[in-house]
C-alpha cells in the first residue's frame, strides 16, 4: 500500500475497530452447548460494523440555514464513543493498555462489560456533551438519538440478510444478490423470503347472498 495513503486511512481503521468492538459487545460470540447445537458467530464476525458505518452515514440530517442537510455521523459517533471511554476510564480509575492520548482506540480496549456500562451512561446523557466534537457538542439531543440508533442497528443488521451479501453489500437493494444464507436465519429458523407478486392483483370479494337465503 502507498505509504502516503496510510494517514488518510487511519481514521477509517480506528472507526472500524470501534464499531467492531461495539457490535461484539451487543451480540457476542456464543459457543454451542448441549441445549443449543449451533453456535452464534456474533455481530463482529458477520461484518455488522460495516453495516453500522453504512447506516450512520446516511440516516441523519441537521437543519442548516433553514434547510435539512444530510450529515454522515459514522466517524463523529465513533469519536464520541472513544471520548466517552476516555472520560469513563478516568472516572472509574481503570487501567488501560492504551495511552490515553490515543483517544481513538480507548473504547475497543475496554472489557465488554465496561464497554456496555460506558455506552449505557452515554445513551442516558451522563457525560458532558461539551467534550464531544461537532455536531454533538452543538446538538445535545443528537447524542442520545445517535446512541439509541446505533444500538438498534446492531440487531437490525445481524438479523437481516446483510451478512449473506459478502462483498458489494453497499450497492442499491435491487443490485444485491445473496451469496450465502445469513447465519441469523439459521439460528432463528427463518426460511428466507417467499416469492410474491410485484403488482396488486385485486381484492378478495366475499360471495354475495342469493335471494331466499337466510
Amino acid at each position: 500500500m502507498n505509504t502516503h495513503v496510510l494517514p488518510l486511512l487511519q481514521p477509517y481503521f480506528f472507526m472500524k475497530e470501534t464499531y467492531q468492538a461495539f457490535a461484539e459487545t451487543v451480540i457476542p460470540y456464543t459457543p454451542s452447548s448441549e441445549d443449543r447445537k449451533w453456535e452464534a458467530s456474533g455481530a463482529a464476525a458477520e461484518r455488522i460494523d460495516e453495516f453500522l458505518i453504512w447506516e450512520m452515514n446516511r440516516l441523519f440530517a441537521i437543519k442548516v440555514s433553514e434547510r435539512m442537510v444530510n450529515v454522515p455521523l459514522a466517524l463523529p459517533t465513533a469519536a464520541m464513543l472513544n471520548m466517552a471511554a476516555k472520560y469513563y476510564i478516568q472516572d472509574k480509575n481503570i487501567q488501560s493498555r492504551v495511552n490515553e492520548r490515543i483517544d481513538r482506540r480507548l473504547f475497543a480496549e475496554l472489557p465488554p462489560f465496561n464497554r456496555m456500562d460506558c455506552f449505557y451512561q452515554l445513551m442516558n446523557d451522563q457525560f458532558p456533551h461539551v467534550m464531544f466534537a461537532w455536531p454533538f457538542q452543538q446538538y445535545k439531543e443528537l447524542v442520545t438519538l445517535a446512541s439509541e440508533t446505533l444500538f438498534r442497528l446492531v440487531f437490525i443488521g445481524y438479523y437481516s440478510e446483510w451478512s449473506g451479501y459478502q462483498t458489494g453489500a453497499h450497492h442499491m437493494p435491487l443490485e444485491l444478490k445473496l451469496h450465502q444464507i445469513p447465519i441469523s436465519w439459521l439460528q432463528t429458523g427463518y426460511p428466507g423470503p417467499a416469492d410474491g407478486y410485484r403488482d396488486l392483483r385485486g381484492y378478495l370479494i366475499p360471495p354475495t347472498r342469493k335471494e331466499g337465503d337466510e
